[in-house]
């Protein structure tokens, strides 16, 4: 079985034990592993695999009845993979010719895609009435920080953080990650050589599928610098709101950027709209060094470039995932549900930001996780609190987590209510098995 994916081996083995055919679309964006994993699960079982090539419509329908052919006689139930099946989408009968298929024996379809935006907004429109044929719809999502562990279990967990705020949780992009190097030696020769993949293929990678990328440059840009309210981004581009956006709802559905809304507290009126974030970790750190910058590395060495514009600011770019691994660890340690995985658990004030919140048993309960570059000490603590209450909750508890110590005078301080965590003791933690 392929790390991090049991919950896609459950869904699927369900539909592939149903007595009855099934036809489900499986998407989600580009080197997520989707047909890795298709081909894992069917390979104890009777399969035919295809991929879906552009082109005409006479012979897209001939391709999937040669496909078709494949399948043998079988009491047991078999599947057909038809892999980027939106490259038939000029072929208006392609799905009713699937559903004829089903009704000849017991049949799992699974129609792959890469398209985000295609799958969600514009399948009707290619297909019309014939996608009242498929029974469901499953997107990927990126794996998670303590998968990629699970796949690097030799590998110290700091240096994973690492790594892992460049690559994220992308299968796709670890195959081009050497992780016996160093962090310099991986970024050098995995993105900035000139002969490396992600060097020519990565900007590709942000910016698949959408059109206009040089709008897209612009507000992907304008994002990575901070500029994370709709106003901010209207004045900084002088883009209209309107186009903001509707660009902006496109690479939501890429699942390059998401809006992160706050947790809901009892004082709302002190709580930001909503703010846009690229959570795509591969993508920030292509619009934060590399997008910039892209003339200087051109003409410097990887070497020459990673410390003049990368090793700066590396650290201060990995804090923006230390809230991710944070909550890892607390819905590991039972302190939140696992179902909080979904949401973002932010207050995002007008003073100041929690980084995690929830209401537990006997109030709410808050965490200070920002910058791990220097000790935490009364200042921030005082600021933390001051954030706390202009949120209107009662907290029982709130918890500092830092990476180089905390000061005396707030050692001193922790006791029931107040926690201090080493940010090196929650990465073990959820690195251990």
């Amino acid at each position: 079985m392929l790390i991090g994916r049991a919950k896609e081996y459950q869904y699927f083995e369900d539909l592939y034990e149903n007595p009855e055919s099934k036809i489900v679309v499986f998407y989600g964006a580009k080197m997520l592993g989707k047909t890795a994993f298709a081909l894992d699960f069917v390979k104890d079982k009777p399969y035919a695999y295809c991929y879906v090539k552009s082109g005409g419509e006479e012979f897209v329908y001939e391709d999937l009845k040669k496909t078709a052919a494949k399948l043998s006689a079988s009491d047991k139930k078999q599947v057909l993979i038809l892999d980027e099946f939106q490259n038939a989408a000029h072929a208006p009968e392609f799905l009713s010719k699937i559903k004829e298929l089903t009704n000849y024996g017991n049949l799992l379809v699974i129609l792959i895609s890469s398209a985000n935006t295609w799958v969600e907004t514009q399948i009707v429109h290619a297909f019309g009435k014939s996608v009242t044929a498929i029974h469901g719809f499953y997107k990927i999502k990126e794996l998670s920080f303590a998968d990629i562990c699970k796949m690097y279990p030799e590998v110290a967990a700091d240096k994973l953080f690492a790594l892992y705020a460049v690559f994220g949780g992308v299968p796709g992009i670890w195959q081009y990650v050497q992780t016996q190097k160093s962090i310099e030696s991986i970024i050098c020769k995995a993105v900035l050589a000139k002969e490396s993949f992600l060097f020519q293929a990565g900007y590709s990678y942000c910016v698949d599928g959408l059109r206009d990328t040089g709008v897209y440059d612009v507000i992907l840009s304008a994002i990575a610098a901070g500029n994370t309210k709709l106003n901010d981004l209207h004045k900084l581009t002088g883009f209209n709101r309107a186009k903001i956006s509707v660009y902006l709802k496109a690479l939501m559905e890429q699942g390059q950027v998401d809006k992160i809304l706050s947790y809901e507290v009892p004082k709302t009126q002190s709580s930001k709209v909503g703010i846009y974030e690229i959570v795509n970790h591969f993508t920030l750190f292509w619009f934060t060094f590399i997008f910039p910058h892209y003339n200087e590395l051109i003409v410097m060495e990887p070497e020459v470039f990673y410390h003049t514009y990368i090793a700066p600011g590396f650290m201060a770019y990995t804090d923006h995932f230390v809230k991710d691994v944070v909550k890892e660890a607390f819905i590991k340690k039972g302190y939140l549900p696992a179902e909080s995985a979904a949401f973002s658990n932010r207050y995002l004030g007008k003073k100041g930001e929690v980084e995690l919140i929830w209401k537990g048993e006997n109030g709410f309960c808050g965490v200070y996780a920002k910058n791990r570059s220097a000790r935490v000490g009364i200042a921030e603590y005082e600021a933390f609190l001051d954030t706390l209450k202009e949120t209107g909750a009662s907290f029982s508890e709130y918890t500092f987590v830092s990476d180089k110590g905390f000061e005396k005078k707030l050692s001193q301080k922790a006791d029931g209510k107040l926690h201090l965590i080493e940010f090196s003791e929650l990465l073990t933690l959820v690195q251990k098995d």
